[in-house]
């Protein structure tokens, strides 16, 4: 009777160290096994890091030089299959979400934006994109200029892969989250950087 017990203790044991590798053997490959993920970069600067004062507002002051408000470069890979295109948006996280850019209809064959592409002066975004009216008032990139002494502001640059275009001529700040969702996003991701003034 014991040697029977015994037995079925070891067949109990074996088969709950099964289950406990199959278990962590599932959960180890959930979601990882898709591909790397969406990414954006820019050669400016690295996430988390200063945004250099060239990319900033004309307005910006750092060490005596002034911004040129020239757009940042950025640059995207590993896209999700069946984008149809690309919405990008500029924001002051530490200020309520300012919006310094917004970009609509980025063609599906575009990996990237140089510097100084969105300009008032001489436009050269890609064909068939549309720039939104941000809060400084112009369609186009505005560059970090925060009040001087408030400390270091983050700045969150998104793109979004869509699944579809979006009717540009719709697009608002106040609507502009609503009509990407709409548009279908098949993922997103973000770089952050940061600027302060004295």
């Amino acid at each position: 009777m014991k040697k029977y017990v015994i037995r079925i203790l070891v067949a109990l044991l074996v088969v709950g160290i099964g289950v406990q590798v199959i278990s962590c053997s599932t959960g180890s490959s959930g979601g990882g096994g898709g591909g790397s993920s969406f990414i954006i970069a820019s050669t400016a600067f690295t996430d988390g890091a200063a945004i250099p004062i060239a990319y900033c507002n004309t307005y910006a002051t750092q060490s005596g030089t002034n911004g040129s408000n020239t757009s940042l470069p950025l640059a995207w890979s590993n896209v999700p299959s069946g984008a149809a295109g690309f919405a990008i948006k500029m924001v002051d996280s530490s200020a309520s979400n300012y919006v310094h850019w917004m970009v609509v209809n980025l063609p599906s064959a575009t990996s990237s934006l140089s510097a100084g592409d969105s300009s008032t002066t001489n436009n050269s975004m890609p064909s068939g994109c549309s720039e939104i009216i941000n809060d400084v008032g112009n369609a186009g990139y505005d560059g970090p200029e925060p009040p001087a002494g408030s400390g270091a502001h983050s700045y969150a640059i998104t793109i979004y892969a869509l699944s579809s275009a979006i009717d540009a001529s719709s697009v608002t700040k106040a609507n502009f989250d609503t009509k990407v969702t709409a548009a279908g996003v098949l993922d997103s991701a973000t770089i952050m950087g940061t600027f302060a003034q004295p």
